[in-house]
């Protein structure tokens, strides 16, 4: 086997990967929202950072000899939405609907909020190949909003409004899905 790979071994490798070959889907939005369909933040959606597990290494040492161990794996927890705001501000819409259900302000509230598993959303994101099946899925359970913001204003004139999530998560489950779309679950 070559160090160094020629054209012909990348040529064998086949199609790259593309980061803009994804969906984003909610499997279930926060029961106290009503009037939004997935789509419609799926459309918007521009970027969206990917689940993260961590599994943190202790040092174990004995009379001077040294090994690393594995630790309990911790879910980074937050994930981050940015969107594309339409004139009719579907995002904001959003954001402030289902922040205001964490913490009611509204209407001359003293502030209330809802329980939690009316606030949790289940949200998947999907990759793609470069025929737009999918190919590997992260579902994330007990998504709640953490915080949302309108978007910086505009470098020029016709740059659009960017809205962004910061959605938290309990977890995540992950999948192959393969091109007939049976899928093998990994977690």
């Amino acid at each position: 086997m070559a160090l160094r790979p020629s054209v012909e071994n990348l040529r064998a490798l086949g199609q790259w990967t593309q980061g803009h070959r994804w969906g984003l889907q909610f499997i279930r939005l926060p029961s106290v929202l009503s009037g939004y369909r997935s789509e419609d933040l799926n459309y918007r959606a521009e970027s969206i950072t990917l689940p993260r597990l961590n599994t943190p290494t202790s040092d174990i040492e004995v009379r001077g000899n040294m090994v690393h161990q594995t630790g309990k794996g911790e879910y980074e927890k937050t994930i981050t939405l940015t969107a594309i705001e339409t004139v009719n501000n579907i995002v904001q819409h959003f954001i402030h609907d289902w922040r205001e259900h964490h913490w009611e302000l509204g209407n001359g509230s003293t502030g209330k909020t809802a329980d939690k598993n009316l606030l949790e959303a289940e949200l998947q994101i999907t990759l793609l190949n470069n025929v737009d099946l999918p190919r590997w899925s992260y579902t994330l359970i007990g998504c709640i909003l953490e915080g949302g913001e309108p978007g910086l204003e505009p470098a020029n004139e016709a740059d659009p409004q960017k809205p962004v999530l910061n959605i938290t998560y309990d977890r995540f489950d992950e999948s192959w899905v393969d091109h007939e779309g049976f899928g093998e679950d990994i977690a």
